[in-house]
């Protein structure tokens, strides 16, 4: 009998892909798949420390808040030691001199806002005595809406006194000033010992490591500190922009003790978008009291927003870029990021921490090209 040829089965779709796909990576050689993998390990890695690392710091904030403070304050204050040394001072004795000249300062401006404040609080029963009667002729105002009428009219059938009313208030604002005061003698603790350690940092170095290493490491603590002192440099120079700007506004609109707003200005200035907020609306607020009619508050108000608006946005960004070589998109991306992870502090410090981040990257072969990135 003859044999006859079986009939070949057509390929099948998926073993043809599949050949398809095997020769597609035929190419690859051993050396290409290590490197692949090698890199899906470093991109893990580097997500697994990032999570953790954004967890440490919500976690332990409080603690790494007043050190990264004392930390920073040490940059900007050991000049000034260390030019107190060179003229012939002990250590201690440039620390001593430095914290007091720095306190002393504290608290001469606060004795000066001090004042001011006092002033304005003898007259603290008149304007409550004419904005009640002001919120009593609004109430009956028909002029205004039903529901902010119903509500400034619910305000007043309110007998309590005002300290009364607002107690929540009153004891959230004295928790926050116990807090700040309880947080600054830390940073104060903090700094003493920084600056006292700080004087032999350079000894310490030179002896640890190489000549080589120990030339790079001064270059790049040189580099942080002439940042931060520029960051900080930037942000008193526009809170005095500010401050001079209010002080005016306030003057020119017959406002009582025009300098306290102006020095609220200056240090509402250095918490950004909160302490802006509340720069323009005590000013407002008193300019409501003040004047018969809404004209002058709603001019106040305008010319403030600008002004911090403008400052904030424009010139601040500008200057700190320019300063620290940080891209202006950069800043205001770690100002949120900064937010979330701490708050308010978060947002002062976010600035100097970025800078110092980046100062360090520059330096390190594989993130040079991000540092580069980063810049402006």
């Amino acid at each position: 009998m003859a044999s006859q040829e079986c009939p070949r089965p057509a390929s099948s779709p998926i073993v043809s892909t599949g050949v398809a796909g095997v020769s597609g990576w035929s190419g690859v050689t051993t050396d290409q798949m290590e490197g692949f993998r090698h890199t899906l390990m470093a991109l893990a890695a580097g997500l697994i420390v990032l999570v953790a690392s954004v967890y440490l710091l919500r976690e332990f904030a409080g603690l790494i808040q007043q050190i990264v403070t004392a930390v920073f304050l040490t940059y900007l204050l050991n000049p000034i030691r260390q030019w107190l040394t060179d003229k012939g001072l002990p250590t201690w004795l440039a620390i001593t001199v430095t914290l007091s000249g720095l306190g002393l300062t504290i608290l001469m401006l606060a004795a000066v806002l001090q004042v001011g404040l006092a002033d304005l609080s003898t007259k603290m029963p008149q304007y409550l005595g004419i904005l009640n009667d002001k919120l009593q002729r609004w109430s009956e105002s028909e002029r205004l809406p039903g529901a902010i009428r119903e509500g400034l009219a619910a305000m007043l059938a309110d007998d309590r006194p005002l300290l009364e009313r607002n107690l929540g208030l009153v004891r959230s604002a004295l928790e926050t000033g116990f807090k700040l005061v309880s947080n600054a003698v830390v940073v104060v603790i903090y700094l003493i010992f920084l600056m006292a350690e700080s004087g032999g940092l350079r000894r310490r170095i030179d002896e640890a490591m190489t000549p080589e290493r120990a030339s790079e490491t001064r270059r790049v603590l040189s580099e942080i500190n002439q940042a931060v002192s520029g960051y900080l440099w930037v942000k008193t120079f526009v809170s005095a922009i500010v401050g001079v700007a209010t002080t005016l506004t306030a003057h020119w609109y017959q406002l009582d003790d025009p300098l306290v707003w102006g020095m609220l200005a200056f240090f509402l200035n250095f918490v950004p978008y909160l302490g802006s907020l509340v720069a323009i609306v005590l000013p407002t607020m008193l300019a409501l009291i003040k004047f018969d009619t809404t004209g002058p508050a709603i001019q106040i108000a305008l010319i403030l927003f600008v002004v911090h608006n403008v400052v904030g946005y424009v010139v601040e960004p500008i200057l700190t870029g320019r300063r620290l070589d940080l891209s202006p998109s950069l800043v205001i991306i770690s100002l949120g990021f900064w937010a979330w992870v701490w708050g308010p502090v978060g947002m002062v410090l976010a600035v100097p921490l970025m800078s110092v981040i980046k100062i360090i990257m520059q330096h390190m072969d594989a993130t040079k090209g991000a540092a580069t990135l980063m810049s402006n």
